[in-house]
């Protein structure tokens, strides 16, 4: 309801985006209530009355909760300040958690003891009722108990080998790839056609009408109906309107019951039109569900000359074209209509009194004309320009023959000045950065190639022809780049989480040693994130790693519970060891009952349940197998490594656990 109240009063909407945030919340919000009314229920076992028992059970677990509670919104908060358009895409799911959060926080402490106080009845200090779930919670607890002891003593062998775990991340990871954004498959395809410059909009349709008639034999069981659109174009940059571009848009049947894929469809589009004659290219885009990253490689070349620029760009298209995984490799440099230039001979020009500005000026004048008077017709102004007929202007002979007349009165030929040279215009020069640029772009087989290695191996081709033609550089950009742009702000959003977590850690333990031992939970996530990555399959993306941060504010709340209770039975006298396995064995029902209220609540979508999403299972995933390993090594690590930290403590003559001045 909170969630549902921010979206109204900010004008939000209920999206998938932050529908994926409610989700993803659901198992953690009941967190708190498991943890105290499971503290609530001991206190009645063991005789309290039902409000004596919510008031004990709740302030005994209220400083661990909060902080639980806060260390998990530390965890997602900074996701907030991504920037980019990855970060504006996801930036509603942080906020919707962490309201989510706050909100759960005041009904575990609020509404929740009320509950047990009102509703509970006083139980006799007798025998413990057996249950189906106690017998299950005992029966852990004596596999739990000699496990845990074996770990406290062999935890310098536990804690090393886990440590050890952490170097084939790595080697995970380039196994799995890299992938900026996974995207839904949406049943639209936009075919792409661009005509020459002077094409004008009756060959554009003829064209067009071509097309649509070799389009019946592509696949016509996925293709529910297109729309032509001659004089049209749409792309991811730009829109055009102009007589020499063109576009079908294919609207295809539901994925449940296509027969093909997008891409396999427009593999057949491109053998269906291999024949047709006339288009300069014709290009295919799928239409994208998550943020718009451009094409997977879209590298600017840059450089002053125009000329020797798309002389750059013409030998980088084919170093790509030879790179295995890559197709549909194209520019944005487009040439023009055709046009006749006269290029001045400087020396001849000079000797006959003429410079390429009077000349240029006596040309206009012979085609645009020159205004020689004005009269007036009745209460209307007429202007008199005198120009060549029509005729004249039609023949080149005419044109050369053309007699120009110096300062000094002699008169030259054209043609004695000037060489006449056809060619094509420029449809448009594009800038980047104030500097002239012509873009290339490629589609990938993520099959064949990843992203990440096809911009290392472009980087890598132009070296040499960077050396033929110096002064002229690369920017990537696409996804690729926003790949980078969105990795790097991310990498330094989680350290400013772990900070954030480290500092309530401290003031909760004032200790600056105990909160490394919680904060230690976080690289059994990231192991358990890439195994379960590795095992289904899907690459590294943005969405994993932004799992992967999110999952540092989750993964910390059991450590964080066992180690206040350890120092809890620390404060009281009991033994290190007896503390330790004392707090584990109480600790265990409310441990497995948060983990799995979260791994239940991500598990229909991070295994498919009802259809999988591409772009939020691999997130689903990432922190399902996150957290399940961090739970299991919780369990079994942090009392090893507490059993470490009071070693180094007590060698060093210190005390590990703060003991208040009452007790």
């Amino acid at each position: 309801m909170v969630t549902f109240i921010f979206l109204y009063a900010t004008g939000g909407s209920f999206n998938g985006n932050s529908l994926f945030g409610l989700v993803l919340v659901l198992g953690v919000v009941v967190d708190d209530a498991i943890i105290v009314i499971e503290n609530c229920y001991r206190y009645l076992q063991m005789g309290y009355s039902p409000v004596k028992a919510a008031y004990e059970g709740t302030r005994e677990v209220a400083t661990p909760v909060l902080a639980a509670t806060a260390t998990t919104i530390a965890g997602f908060l900074p996701l907030m300040l991504m920037p980019g358009i990855i970060g504006q895409f996801l930036q509603i799911v942080p906020i919707v958690v962490s309201l989510a959060l706050v909100a759960s926080l005041l009904e575990a402490f609020l509404v929740l003891p009320s509950h047990v106080a009102e509703w509970s009845k006083k139980q006799v200090r007798k025998r413990p009722r057996v249950t189906r779930r106690t017998k299950i919670f005992s029966r852990l607890n004596r596999y739990y108990v000699p496990l845990v002891s074996k770990s406290i003593r062999y935890r310098y062998l536990v804690v090393t080998a886990v440590l050890l775990s952490l170097v084939a991340v790595p080697f995970i990871l380039e196994r799995l790839g890299v992938e900026m954004f996974r995207d839904e498959e949406v049943p639209s395809i936009i075919v792409q056609v661009r005509m020459p410059a002077a094409s004008n909009i009756e060959e554009t349709e003829k064209t067009l009408l071509e097309l649509e008639g070799k389009l019946a034999a592509v696949s016509q069981d996925d293709i529910l109906g297109y729309a032509a659109t001659a004089g049209f174009l749409m792309t991811q940059q730009d829109w055009f309107f102009k007589a020499s571009v063109a576009q079908i848009q294919l609207d295809l049947t539901d994925m449940d019951s296509r027969t093909i894929s997008n891409d396999s469809l427009i593999e057949e589009m491109r053998v269906a039109f291999a024949d047709v004659i006339g288009p300069v290219s014709i290009d295919y885009m799928k239409i994208e569900s998550g943020p718009p990253v451009g094409a997977p490689l879209e590298v600017k070349v840059k450089g002053r000359y125009l000329g020797e620029l798309e002389e750059v760009a013409n030998e980088l298209m084919e170093e790509v074209r030879g790179i295995e995984g890559l197709y549909d490799v194209r520019d944005n440099f487009e040439l023009g209509k055709k046009e006749v230039r006269y290029k001045v001979d400087l020396e001849s020009a000079a000797r006959l009194g003429f410079t390429p500005e009077s000349i240029a000026r006596e040309m206009l004048i012979a085609f645009e004309g020159l205004e020689a008077t004005t009269f007036r017709d009745g209460d209307q102004e007429v202007r008199v320009v005198v120009k060549f007929p029509e005729t004249s202007r039609k023949s080149f002979d005419v044109l050369e023959g053309m007699r120009l007349t110096n300062d000094a009165g002699l008169t030259v030929a054209l043609s004695d000045m000037t060489t006449r040279v056809e060619g094509r215009g420029i449809d448009e020069i594009r800038r980047f950065n104030q500097e002239r640029a012509i873009t290339i772009f490629a589609e990938n087989d993520k099959e064949v190639i990843q992203i990440d290695k096809v911009a290392a191996l472009v980087a890598e081709r132009f070296k040499e022809i960077g050396k033929r033609h110096p002064g002229y550089r690369l920017d990537f950009g696409g996804e690729w780049n926003e790949f980078k742009n969105a990795f790097g702000p991310l990498s330094k959003l989680f350290a400013v989480g772990i900070l954030l977590i480290y500092m309530i850690l401290g003031a909760q333990f004032k200790s600056f040693l105990q909160p490394f031992i919680i904060i230690f939970t976080i690289p059994f996530a990231i192991i358990g994130a890439m195994l379960g990555l590795l095992y289904l399959g899907d690459p590294f993306s943005i969405a994993t790693l932004y799992g992967i941060v999110a999952l540092s504010g989750v993964v910390v709340n059991d450590a964080l519970v066992l180690v206040d209770f350890v120092n809890r039975g620390r404060t009281r006298g009991s033994a290190r060891y007896f503390s330790i396995v004392r707090a584990g064995k109480r600790r265990l029902r409310p441990i497995l009952s948060t983990s799995i209220t979260t791994i239940f609540g991500l598990l229909p979508m991070a295994i498919g349940l009802g259809g999988r999403s591409i772009v939020w299972g691999p997130l689903a995933t990432t922190i399902v197998w996150g957290l399940t390993i961090a739970t299991v090594l919780t369990l079994f690590v942090i009392p090893a490594l507490y059993a470490i930290t009071d070693d180094i403590k007590s060698r060093l003559g210190l005390r590990l656990v703060h003991i208040p001045h009452e007790i």
